[in-house]
């Protein structure tokens, strides 16, 4: 029977984080048992239970992408997986070593792959997005895109890519999202132009709003970043006062101070939410058939 499979870059996004707090807890189990606990130990057994609880969330997303045929970007791929073939040469009690001491070739190595793989995680966001993106083009050009954005050398040297047989709108998404990854692209008239890294035409600038990255246009960015400044002062404010109110009453000029920031506060919030939907656009998602 068959049934369509929904993928969204959000699940992509869950997996990375949860794919790197799985390779923590197992990392820090590890250490436990070269270190003389058992699997009987208490904070074994939380460890133990943490895991199963990541590897049950992860599963079904897991799941979904085995039966996608995703098209997954990696900044500095080949740099990652050759060091990774470095480190494997290595057991698990020398790379519990090399942590300890922070010194050494292994560390050296381990320390470098932990930086490139850092850049891909900060950027899970837009690899998510631009994984769905080339996901769902004509594997030839998501291929040649791929590459290009995977390497760590100069991004290209104009050369363009006909993507005249895609619509503008995913053409315009695409550039877009390599743009955010600091890789300049310009999409003009059906074609795709890399720019060195040197001329980024990125417009956009992201920010970090209760835990998610949200992209600001760099025009509208000063007033952006005054009006947070303007909220956070004002939260702290009615914070204040709140707090005030607990102990004792407050004075008629206090109180009308009170009614005056939680009225900023729905102004500030309001001004905040356009700005936010400005830069918004939908959730990327992969549709597919599978057979049960």
């Amino acid at each position: 029977m068959e049934e369509t499979v929904v993928i969204s870059a959000q699940d992509l996004v869950i997996h990375t984080v949860l794919s790197r707090r799985k390779l923590e807890l197992e990392f820090r189990r590890n250490y436990l048992m070269r270190n003389g606990s058992s699997s009987g130990d208490a904070h074994v057994m939380v460890l133990d239970n943490a895991l199963k609880d990541v590897e049950t969330t992860i599963a079904p997303i897991s799941n979904k992408m085995d039966n996608a045929s995703l098209m997954q970007v990696m900044i500095n791929r080949t740099q990652i997986e050759s060091l990774t073939v470095e480190i494997n040469k290595y057991d698990m009690g020398q790379m519990i070593n090399a942590m300890k001491t922070k010194t050494g070739e292994l560390y050296n190595k381990m320390k470098s792959r932990s930086q490139l793989n850092k850049v891909n995680f900060d950027n899970k966001e837009e690899l998510a997005d631009l994984t769905i993106i080339l996901s769902t083009m004509p594997r030839q050009d998501a291929e040649k895109i791929r590459n290009i954005v995977e390497s760590s050398e100069n991004y290209g040297d104009g050369d363009a890519i006909d993507l005249s047989s895609i619509s503008d709108d995913k053409c315009n998404n695409l550039s877009s999202t390599i743009n955010r990854l600091g890789i300049g692209v310009d999409y003009n008239d059906g074609e795709l132009s890399f720019n060195s890294t040197e001329e980024q035409i990125n417009t956009e600038e992201s920010r970090v709003i209760k835990g998610t990255k949200v992209w600001i246009s760099k025009d509208n960015l000063d007033s952006f970043d005054n009006n947070e400044q303007l909220l956070i002062n004002t939260i702290k404010g009615i914070q204040a006062l709140t707090a005030e109110k607990q102990v004792t009453v407050l004075s008629p000029e206090k109180e009308e101070k009170f009614d005056t920031l939680q009225n900023d506060y729905l102004k500030f919030t309001a001004i905040r939410t356009k700005f936010l939907s400005n830069g918004q656009r939908n959730e990327l998602t992969l549709k597919l058939d599978s057979n049960n």
